[in-house]
């Protein structure tokens, strides 16, 4: 059986690989360092007719969704598997998604449910995963355990050096006083996402005035509201959160924070800058008492792949709600969820003193991922719903 995989930009495409080997597929690959254009791209769109022409695939996978795949697949009558790890993700909106060939694979339910709505054939629903298999010969030195041991850890952006929001500076005063305060608003509710909810009519015809929307009826359908209430309001939002949180925890605790932004101006905290996906960071998770989660405001109800990488690689994690949390672990059995600055502050505090349980709990999540949430078992899934197993 042989199958094509197409790699861009995206962790978990090695461990997709991998298991596809495991599960004695023969696996071709397309790996380019650039794209020209999602839907259009002259030189991966030749790459893909060379490769579909010399050869009969079973399908076409990728992790997220890429049009000019699908154009292509379409063209050659071959099934395309497009697993998304990123939420929102702009492309689900190219007029493209209603080509027979496709597969789609969303692990945020609130994004599965938006194309279910829209008609979308071929859409299933499917949480992410743990890479154990490139996580399980994970061994920890002495070097190891001076250089990573803390008491708190963050590892992610803080979007302070790229965030699009800087260019609302020339708005009107009423404009930005309404998109202050749903960004205020939303700070103080986990678990549910209503900014593009707030984005009427008038506000976006008013804010068009002023911000140019590119490309959005050519190829794509209906993104103003989802493109401003995540680009701009939703990346703000976390950016004010993951600063705000992490400044509170540094009042009195140490934190180790792995970043490529600049974080000179918070105190008690050490900056270490970027971890290596692969051979760092899970011993950062492994090491940390408390590894802290705050996720990105644009995914709207699902668990980013950090929730899992924390949990698989026996690390303790203390994050913000999320709706399906609740569907896949017991919250403070599992994991532990923190509502505000002070119910964080606590239980840090409280997981610091009592070992015992902050173990227990690590424990209960560790195996409850290995048993129910691998990779290996999502890949099964996803062969077994197109009929390839």
């Amino acid at each position: 059986m042989k199958v094509l995989m197409c790699n861009w930009k995206g962790l978990g495409q090695e461990a997709v690989y991998n298991i596809l080997l495991k599960k004695n597929y023969c696996v071709d690959r397309i790996i380019w360092q650039e794209i020209r254009g999602f839907e259009e791209d002259e030189y991966l769109e030749n790459c893909l007719i060379e490769k579909l022409r010399m050869e009969r695939y079973q399908f076409v996978i990728t992790i997220n969704y890429f049009p000019i795949i699908s154009k292509t697949c379409e063209r050659y009558g071959v099934k395309y598997i497009a697993w998304t790890t990123d939420s929102p993700l702009y492309t689900l909106f190219s007029k493209t998604i209603y080509n027979s060939c496709n597969y789609f694979f969303i692990f945020d339910r609130d994004s599965y449910m938006d194309l279910k709505n829209r008609g979308v054939s071929n859409v299933y629903y499917l949480p992410l995963g743990f890479d154990a298999d490139s996580f399980s010969n994970l061994e920890i030195t002495e070097n190891d355990k001076e250089k990573y041991s803390c008491d708190v850890s963050f590892v992610g952006s803080l979007y302070r050096e790229r965030t699009y929001y800087q260019y609302l500076e020339r708005l009107p005063e009423y404009l930005k006083g309404y998109f202050e305060g749903i960004i205020s608003a939303q700070q103080k509710i986990w678990g549910y996402n209503f900014m593009e909810e707030l984005l009427d009519d008038s506000i976006m015809k008013e804010l068009k005035k002023y911000i140019s929307f590119v490309d959005s009826e050519k190829n794509y359908i209906g993104t103003e509201k989802l493109l401003f209430a995540n680009s701009f309001l939703g990346v703000e939002v976390t950016a004010r959160e993951r600063e705000r949180y992490i400044r509170e925890a540094a009042s009195k605790f140490l934190v180790d924070i792995y970043t490529g932004s600049d974080v000179s101006d918070i105190r008690n905290i050490r900056n270490k800058g970027y971890v290596d996906y692969l051979q760092e960071m899970p011993k950062v998770f492994r090491l940390s008492k408390i590894n802290l989660n705050i996720t990105l405001r644009t995914i709207k109800s699902g668990l980013p792949l950090r929730i899992w990488d924390i949990i698989g690689n026996q690390g303790f994690l203390l994050t913000n709600y999320q709706e399906e949390i609740p569907d896949f672990f017991e919250i403070d059995k599992d994991l532990v969820c923190f509502e505000s600055e002070k119910d964080m502050m606590e239980k840090i505090d409280y997981y610091l003193k009592h070992d015992d349980e902050r173990k227990e709990i690590i424990q209960n999540g560790y195996q409850k991922v290995m048993k129910y949430h691998r990779m290996e078992q999502r890949i099964t899934q996803i062969l077994e719903l197109i009929g390839e197993n």
